[in-house]
């Protein structure tokens, strides 16, 4: 099945930080969280700005996103509650499953992350059938002559990572109903 995928994050050069992970399932099924281990003070004034606002589990007062033990403290019943990477890491394997193939838009950053949620690369799932690879969207528009004008609907400017996971499978759709399909018409006459 395929999973098309859009995650948030604070890099620095060095190291890539995950912030969230939206998921959107060929199914329509959809998983969405946000990471409770990672450092805020690290972030540019961009994902300050664009990315802080749209988490869910942000308080501008706190050096990580808020989890629930935090809100428990606190006498606070969350409306959302950022994850531990570990309870993330579960979430995902048991959403996609076995054999999943990825999707993602300008995939190399959002890949790194996901696989750094596993550890490294080389302790994907591979025993569920996992890839090593992430296709790329961006990569089939080129390959297609498509640019961004082309897809018939906007990118949402929210910095939302499911959002944007949410646009990445309707464009990758819209591609293949649009482009391939051509392709194969004029191919066969």
């Amino acid at each position: 099945m395929k999973f098309h995928f859009d995650t948030e994050f604070i890099e620095n050069g060095r190291l890539i930080l995950p912030l969230s992970i939206g998921i959107v399932a060929e199914s329509g099924d959809e998983y969405y969280a946000e990471f409770a281990d990672t450092p805020l003070r690290d972030a540019n004034e961009f994902v300050k700005e664009n990315v802080f606002p749209n988490l869910k589990s942000y308080d501008p007062g706190m050096d990580y996103l808020i989890p629930t033990d935090l809100l428990r403290l606190r006498n606070i019943v969350p409306k959302f509650r950022a994850k531990y990477s570990e309870e993330i890491r579960k979430d995902i394997l048991a959403f996609c499953g076995e054999n999943p193939e990825f999707w993602a838009y300008f995939a190399d950053y959002d890949w790194v992350v996901m696989c750094q949620i596993f550890g490294r690369m080389v302790d994907l799932p591979r025993d569920h059938g996992w890839p090593m690879v992430c296709l790329d969207i961006k990569q089939e528009m080129v390959m297609a002559n498509l640019t961004k004008k082309d897809i018939p609907f906007e990118q949402p400017e929210t910095h939302n990572s499911l959002d944007d996971a949410r646009w990445n499978a309707k464009a990758h759709a819209w591609i293949e109903d649009n482009f391939y399909r051509r392709v194969h018409d004029h191919s066969t006459k």
